[in-house]
């Protein structure tokens, strides 16, 4: 199953898009993986190893730790963010357009780089709505801001909350928040920064970012996407509900016409809706909760192709191909 995609894929290595990769097909019960070609240059790569999730992060850590706020009733998705984080120049925006991209919020932070994790959000607070306010416009502002509501209700790390509400209750493995020891992980972009995370706002967040800074192993990628293809619950301990789960396939948008979910992305293919994402360091989710189908891809094709918009286009085609073989299998 699924040979036009794994030779796809290979085209792509043999023509150093990235020097290996990690996929996982889910059909049901059944999993096939698939890892092959190097971490850089000749050395092999391994299922163990760990990849920098990027913007996976968004939709693992934050938008799976704000399902459990709302399912506790300890937050609304209508609230006013302002209500728990005061600094907030934009009074009315709502967690519903953060976790949309909707919010519109747009700005610019001189020699950002220089500033410490809490300079950083005290500037992300002050940005203002934009013309692109209620339109979907994907930036990290959204979900910083929105792993500091986390943060604020329970008054902690969001780090040291994904922990507590999901790796230790589910026993997971070969993830989280780096740094990490370089041959436990693959490497990103500079190898002598191996296990260290890339993007440079999580950098300086560390263990505070909602938008980035997660790692985990293929392994452990597929026990998460099986957390929502069992709808919420994982070897037997349930973490979400059900009816939020089933949710996530729905659009949260204000209008409903944009293709946004808390978080994830969604894809209409032959009637089905897929919920997806993907991850700047070359890394890839989507599944499809009806048919209980998935496929996880994790590269770290930074490290051969910095041209983000050719790389986009090739990871399109990917899909594209990936959903027409499972048209044809069904």
């Amino acid at each position: 199953m699924y040979s036009r995609t794994i030779k796809l894929l290979e085209n792509y290595r043999k023509n150093d898009i990235f020097p290996g990769y990690s996929v996982a097909f889910l059909d049901k019960e059944k999993v096939q993986t698939f890892v092959q070609g190097y971490t850089h240059d000749k050395e092999p790569l391994k299922d163990s190893l760990m990849y920098d999730l990027a913007s996976l992060t968004k939709v693992f850590v934050t938008s799976f730790l704000l399902l459990q706020l709302l399912e506790k009733n300890q937050i609304d998705i209508d609230d006013k963010v302002s209500m728990y984080l005061p600094n907030m120049v934009e009074k009315e925006l709502t967690i519903r357009h953060l976790v949309t991209h909707t919010s519109g919020l747009t700005g610019y932070i001189k020699n950002r780089h220089l500033l410490t994790g809490d300079s950083l959000v005290e500037a992300l607070c002050r940005y203002q709505k934009s013309d692109t306010f209620g339109k979907v416009f994907y930036t990290d502002t959204n979900f910083v801001l929105a792993g500091k509501l986390v943060e604020a209700v329970y008054k902690k790390p969001i780090a040291d909350v994904f922990d507590e509400q999901c790796i230790q209750k589910l026993a997971l493995k070969n993830i989280g928040y780096g740094p990490f020891e370089a041959c436990r992980c693959v490497p990103t972009e500079v190898l002598s920064e191996r296990g260290i995370v890339h993007d440079p706002k999580a950098r300086q967040l560390k263990r505070q970012c909602g938008s980035a800074g997660l790692f985990a192993s293929l392994e452990t990628v597929i026990a998460l996407v099986r957390l929502y293809l069992n709808k919420g619950a994982y070897n037997g301990v349930r973490v979400l509900s059900e009816h939020s789960v089933e949710h996530l396939a729905k659009d949260w948008t204000e209008t409903k016409c944009h293709t946004r979910s808390l978080g994830w992305q969604l894809q209409v293919y032959q009637g089905k809706t897929w919920i997806k994402h993907t991850g700047f360091t070359g890394t890839l989710v989507m599944f499809e909760l009806e048919t209980q189908k998935a496929m996880i891809f994790l590269s770290n094709r930074i490290l051969t192709l910095q041209d983000t918009p050719l790389y986009n286009e090739l990871r399109d085609l990917l899909i594209e191909c990936y959903l027409e073989e499972v048209g044809n299998h069904e």
